[in-house]
This record gives structure tokens, C-alpha cells and sequence, in this order.
């Protein structure tokens, strides 16, 4: 693509000896009883002049649109070209899982809920009176355990078995040592077998004092039921503690915790809803379906499930030569003709110049991005169109249209036919100001409100005279 700014006016065709248009006569002359080919009032308007490039529209984002979650495709509303506003409904999963989830939150949430209402709900007559009678229970039940201890008589049965049974032991011994002091053979023939006997004797003696010994100390030591006493500990304090929350309400920590369980539920709940919202696909803007990859009862593909592009903005990409590319700046307005909508008025504004070149040859180019103004036209991307920068704007000034301009071959002067009076035309001299390529600005020699006009040609002139409009460029930037 490649913009040229024609400098200076271009070759002009000669005028005819004698004068303009065909007729004779020099600058000034009039001519009478003519009817012209064409009349043009002369007024104020605008004048643009700048530089042409072509491109073609592109879309201004074009989005590829997934699916945050994963489950087979159970519905698909658009296909490939379709237009869709922001909010349409593109596509569906299968929500079961999803839904599930859900109920299951909501569940825990009522629960949670209903707990906290119940902590901090005022304590019922009958709650208070079961917790009283759980706690008098309990004391009980420590009272039960430090009173089954031994007696004062039973310590005394258990010392006196103590003294028994270490008497009974000495008897034995003396019994032994007595027997044992006769020599074997002064003991008769079972003399071995008696030893035996007065030795197991002996031995289960001292068993009987070491029995009876412990059964005295532990008797001595013996307290309340360890493990009863610490049951009923434990649940005097748990009927206490339960008396207690009904009585003065709910602890902090209570609180605390019964108020997470509910955020978490919440917390539960927004997943839930989140994935269940993850399972529809939305268009995020108004756009064209570019392309769509879906298939029901599979899952959708991970690179992409569909592209969306956004056709409330387009851009055209222009190359702008080196030699010009000083004229363009950032803001500049851009008129535009789309190939495919000629009578459309599309304009738009530079809104990015690239900082650096591309060469392909000797062919040096800056790369100059557009950006479409809102418009009615149906544009579609890839339309070719012809951007004019607009390098300058005039307004307020007298222009005329380009055929109406000549050029006198003899002297060079730029005439128009000015309407003097009705059926008399005569050459004017005028000063041209920047023109494009269907106007020019006159700088001097007409007024507003004159008419000037296009004479027919004679068969008998020879030569042009005829001022040719510019070819796709212009003078002083003109196009």
C-alpha cells in the first residue's frame, strides 16, 4: 500500500490562440449567445487536501472465548457468522455436577444458620432445669465416689492378718530348724522327702506375710474409686459448663466459630454458582462469530471454543511512503472509501504511527494505523478500502470545481468563465490556493455569489485548455 502527495500543478493542456473555451478572444473578452454546458454558483465551503493509501478493514479485538469449567456440550445456539449482542447466550454444558454442588451449600448454609439461631436463642425454663439436674447428678455421683472407702474395722481385720500371717511364718521356720538340726540318718528313711516338705512350708509362709502385707498398705492408702472419681468429675464439669452457656449465653469463641461456619457455607455457595455460571458460554461484547468448534456431548476443545469479533470498532492498517510520512500525525482525521459501500461516509482518526520502517527494496514505508469513527455502513472485515489522511482543512474559503478551470497557453494565467449577465460569459483571471482531486481553492479573482460556467467547444479550436483534475494527488498536499 502506498500514499503519494502530488506537489504543484500538473501538466496542463494548452488553450486554444485566441482564447478560452474555444472561443475566441484573450482574458477579459466576453462572449454572447451561448448556452453553457454547465453553471456553478460560486460560495464558501470547506476544503480538504491530504494523501491516499489503501488497506483493508480489520476488526478492532477479536476474542477467543473458553469455557472456565469442564463437561460435555449439551447446547450450542450460534454458528460460524452469526451476529451476537453483548449478553447473548452462546453455548451450554452439562450442569449436573454443577447443580448438585449447589444444593448440597445450600444445605450446609440453612444448617450453619439454623445453629447460630439456636446459640443465641434465650435458654427455655426446661433446658435450665434438665442442666440443673445434670449437674446435681454429677455431684452425686462424686459423692458416691468418695464414699466407697474402707472402714476403720477393716483396716484393723487387714493389720491383724498382717501379724497372723508373719507368726504363722516364724512357727514354720522354727519347725524347720528344729527337725532340720538331727543328721539325716537319725531321721528315718523319708528323711529327705521331710526336708522338702518343711522348706515348701517355709516358702509359702513368706508368700502369706508378703499378701498380707500388701493387703494391709493398700488398705491403709485406699481412697475413693480413681476412675470413678475422675468420670464423675468429668461430667460434673461438662453439666457446669452446659449450665453455665444456657444461663449467661454464648462465649465469643462460640460465636466465632458458629459465624465461620456460616462464611463458609456462603463461600460454598458462590463456587457453586460460579461454576454452575462457568457452564454458559456469553458473548462479552457485540461481535461476528468468526469461528465455532463445538460438538454436542463432547467436551469442549481447550485452545478455544469459539472466536468472536468485535464489529463495533474496526481499524485499516496503512503504509505510508518515507516521502510523506512527515504530513501524518496522531489525530489527524481520515476520510474512507469502502469498495464495497461506496456511497457510505466513513471517516475515521490516526491513532498509532509505527516508530520504525519497513523496507521491501528501495520501497521504504511507515505502517499507520486507523481507527474507524462509529457508522451505520454494514462493514465486514477484510472490506478494501482507500483512506485519505486529511493533512489539511479549510473552511470559509471560495472553491470551485476543477473543470471549470483553464489555462490560458499563452500568457499561463488560470481562467474561469465568469457569467456577466444573462447569456454573456466573459474569462476571468483567478489565483488558486490547494486543490484535490475534484476541487480547488480560489485565492482571488471571484466572489461569492457570481456564477461561473462551462462553455461548449468549438469544432474549430484547436489545442486543450481544459484544467485536468489531479490524479489521485494534488497541489500543496492536495489529492
Amino acid at each position: 500500500l502506498l500514499a503519494v502527495i502530488f506537489v504543484g500543478l500538473p501538466s496542463l493542456l494548452p488553450m486554444p490562440p485566441g482564447g478560452a473555451g474555444g472561443f475566441p478572444g484573450a482574458a477579459g473578452a466576453q462572449t454572447s449567445n451561448v448556452t453553457p454546458e454547465e453553471t456553478y454558483m460560486v460560495s464558501l465551503s470547506e476544503l480538504s487536501v491530504g494523501l491516499n493509501a489503501t488497506g483493508s478493514l480489520e476488526a478492532n479485538d477479536q476474542l477467543t472465548l473458553n469455557f472456565e469449567t469442564s463437561a460435555p456440550v449439551v447446547e450450542v445456539l450460534v454458528s460460524a457468522g452469526q451476529t451476537v449482542r453483548a449478553g447473548d447466550v452462546l453455548a451450554r454444558l452439562e450442569t449436573i455436577d454443577a447443580e448438585a454442588n449447589l444444593r448440597t451449600a445450600e444445605i450446609a448454609l440453612t444448617e450453619a444458620q439454623a445453629d447460630l439461631e439456636e446459640l443465641v436463642a434465650p435458654p427455655r425454663d426446661i433446658d435450665v432445669r434438665v442442666a440443673e439436674a445434670t449437674v446435681n447428678t454429677a455431684q452425686a455421683g462424686i459423692n458416691a465416689a468418695y464414699s466407697d472407702r474402707p472402714t476403720g474395722n477393716e483396716v484393723e481385720i487387714e493389720r491383724i492378718e498382717s501379724e497372723l500371717a508373719r507368726n504363722q511364718l516364724w512357727q514354720t521356720q522354727l519347725n524347720r530348724d528344729i527337725t532340720l538340726q538331727n543328721p539325716p540318718e537319725f531321721r528315718g528313711n523319708d528323711a529327705y522327702a521331710q526336708e522338702v516338705e518343711l522348706e515348701a512350708n517355709a516358702r509359702a509362709g513368706e508368700r502369706d506375710v508378703e499378701i498380707a502385707d500388701v493387703n494391709y498398705a493398700d488398705i491403709q492408702d485406699d481412697g475413693p474409686n480413681g476412675s470413678a472419681l475422675g468420670s464423675a468429675n468429668a461430667q460434673l464439669a461438662s453439666a457446669q459448663a452446659e449450665l453455665n452457656r444456657l444461663i449467661d449465653g454464648p462465649s465469643d469463641e462460640e460465636l466465632r466459630r458458629a459465624e465461620i461456619d456460616i462464611e463458609s457455607a456462603l463461600l460454598d455457595i458462590d463456587s457453586a454458582q460460579a461454576d454452575l455460571q462457568d457452564a454458559t458460554l456469553v458473548a462479552p461484547l457485540d461481535g461476528v462469530i468468526a469461528n465455532e468448534d463445538l460438538e454436542i456431548g463432547a467436551y469442549p476443545p481447550a485452545d478455544g471454543a469459539l472466536t468472536l469479533i468485535d464489529s463495533s470498532a474496526f481499524t485499516i492498517d496503512l503504509l505510508i511512503d518515507e516521502n510523506d510520512i512527515a504530513n501524518v500525525q496522531l489525530g489527524q482525521v481520515v476520510d474512507l472509501n469502502v469498495d464495497a459501500l461506496p456511497d457510505a461516509d466513513i471517516t475515521g482518526t490516526i491513532t498509532k504511527i509505527e516508530a520504525a520502517p519497513t523496507a521491501v527494496g528501495q520501497l521504504v514505508t511507515y505502517a499507520v494505523e486507523v481507527t474507524l469513527n462509529p457508522t451505520d455502513a454494514h462493514l465486514r472485515v477484510g472490506m478494501s478500502a482507500t483512506a485519505t489522511v486529511v493533512t489539511e482543512a479549510l473552511t470559509g474559503v471560495i472553491t470551485v470545481p476543477n473543470r471549470f478551470i483553464r489555462i490560458d497557453d499563452v500568457t499561463q494565467q488560470t481562467l474561469v468563465t465568469v457569467q456577466t449577465s444573462e447569456g454573456t460569459y466573459q474569462d476571468q483571471p483567478v489565483t488558486l490556493g490547494v486543490r484535490n482531486s475534484t476541487e480547488s481553492q480560489i485565492v482571488s479573482g471571484l466572489q461569492a455569489g457570481q456564477t461561473i460556467a462551462l462553455l461548449p467547444r468549438t469544432e474549430e479550436a484547436a489545442g486543450g485548455g481544459l484544467f485536468p483534475p489531479a490524479p489521485g494527488g494534488g497541489a500543496q498536499g492536495g489529492f
